[in-house]
């Protein structure tokens, strides 16, 4: 119905026809175009809308709060699970979950969750180990590589790895192992091999060889060592480039190795215990590098055997050094019957073993008479070689014996050592003899020595005699 000026009666009613609810149309300014507010069909109650007071906010919505009162309001949502989480819908509602989160740069898929790339009824899943110990990042290939490339690890470090692709280099067939259960695996012209002569044994966690490694034996290239378990047993800087005719003669345990060749090792021969030369009598020479030293460590002594090894002599440690020594030997060979001795530096030096006892017999101005002239006491061990006779004149006549004696049996076991050659100055001053027949030449730590004057001694009033002996 149309009214007037545009004017509507208060409250009116609009009818519907048969089922169809009634409809309010608006008409636009050209009175051809309008809009339709129609009343649902079969409307089962009445209800009232109140519209808002205002036309509300872009993007806002109408609101109904359940009694009929519209309003205008902002369309929002309440995430559902934690910071981070991405969302799903879950039975009509935002949900998330701890093993599905984003930082705003990174996916994160935890507890071993999948990334699934399916084709509507399968997929193809990846899942992270179920313990990676640190992170690790995966860098993809710029490019997608050529037909039969294989993805590499190009670069790393202990947490990351650029990947590239590469061409398979398996050796096509040698993709499986091959040999039999057990063989230790080479490369056989561009594909795996195995052989029975090399072998390892997982239970006991070893490795057999049968024959050798190279035509000759273990040969350590430069730089390289052989190791048995995790320890280096060959070296390539200290035994040389060639290191050949090495054996293993039982698990573990490195039998028995020789060095042969043009070696400064000569035959050199390594079992149990023991180091030995076969053939040519070939030296075995440790040349330290440098300032290096040859060492015995722990405490070990230095033993020299002979020939037979019955007997030894050892050069013993000492329990406890309290400071570094160094005893530096001597240059050249000393003379037959000399010692060594050492000076406070630690020089070694060989000296004369030749030792003098003098005993001088002094007539106080008057002429020397015979009898027993005085005693003397020797504390080393000794053998006499020689005497000397010294007078004051050069026409003295003297004989000087010597009788020995324990210091237990002192003085009655007094008995002549010089037998029938007793020193003696016959009208001369001095005189001298190596000749000492039928003399008693040892001499005992603590033994006395008594001198007598024997004869009838003339024109000496100071005799001396000098006796010539070597430390035993």
């Amino acid at each position: 119905m149309t009214l007037s000026r545009g004017r509507l009666l208060a409250d009116p009613v609009l009818i519907g026809t048969g089922a169809a609810g009634g409809t309010i149309r608006i008409l636009g300014g050209n009175d051809t175009n309008y809009i339709d507010l129609k009343s649902p069909d079969g409307l089962a109650a009445n209800y009232t809308l109140t519209l808002p007071p205002n036309d509300g906010d872009p993007s806002q919505v109408l609101q109904t709060n359940g009694s009929g009162v519209t309003s205008w309001v902002t369309v929002s949502a309440t995430p559902g699970g934690s910071d981070t989480q991405i969302q799903y819908n879950s039975s009509g509602s935002f949900a998330g979950s701890a093993a599905l989160t984003t930082d705003g740069s990174n996916l994160l898929i935890d507890s071993q969750g999948d990334l699934r790339l399916g084709d509507g009824t399968n997929f193809l899943a990846f899942q992270a180990p179920a313990s990676i110990g640190a992170d690790r990042t995966y860098t993809l290939p710029a490019t997608i590589g050529t037909a039969g490339q294989v993805l590499k690890i190009n670069t790393r470090t202990d947490t990351t790895a650029t990947l590239a692709w590469a061409d398979d280099d398996t050796g096509g067939a040698g993709t499986s192992p091959g040999g039999s259960d057990t063989h230790v695996q080479f490369n056989n012209a561009g594909a795996f091999g195995g052989d029975a002569g090399f072998t390892y044994n997982l239970t006991t966690d070893s490795a057999t060889l049968v024959g050798s490694l190279t035509a000759g034996g273990v040969n350590v290239t430069t730089g390289n060592d052989y190791q048995i378990n995790s320890v280096s047993v060959l070296n390539a800087t200290t035994l040389g480039s060639g290191v050949t005719g090495s054996s293993l003669t039982s698990v573990g345990t490195l039998g028995s190795v020789t060095v042969s060749g043009a070696s400064a090792l000569g035959l050199l021969t390594l079992t149990s215990n023991s180091i030995t030369t076969t053939g040519g009598n070939n030296n075995i020479d440790f040349d330290p590098d440098g300032t290096g030293n040859v060492r015995l460590l722990g405490g070990a002594n230095l033993v020299l055997s002979d020939d037979d090894d019955s007997n030894s002599v050892t050069i013993a440690q000492p329990a406890a050094v309290t400071s570094n020594y160094t005893l530096t030997l001597p240059a050249a060979i000393g003379a037959a019957d000399d010692i060594l001795a050492i000076d406070s530096s630690g020089q070694i030096s060989f000296i004369s073993n030749a030792r003098t006892i003098n005993f001088i017999i002094d007539g106080g101005g008057s002429a020397i008479t015979s009898g027993t002239k005085g005693y003397l006491q020797v504390d080393f061990d000794c053998e006499i070689v020689a005497y000397t006779v010294l007078t004051d004149n050069a026409s003295s006549t003297i004989q000087i014996d010597v009788n020995k004696s324990t210091f237990a049996g002192f003085p009655g076991s007094l008995a002549s050592i010089t037998a029938s050659a007793t020193p003696s100055v016959t009208g001369a001053q001095s005189a001298t003899s190596t000749t000492l027949t039928g003399w008693t030449t040892t001499i005992s730590a603590g033994d006395v020595l008594e001198f007598q004057v024997d004869g009838t001694p003339a024109n000496a009033t100071l005799a001396t005699l000098a006796l010539k002996v070597r430390m035993t």
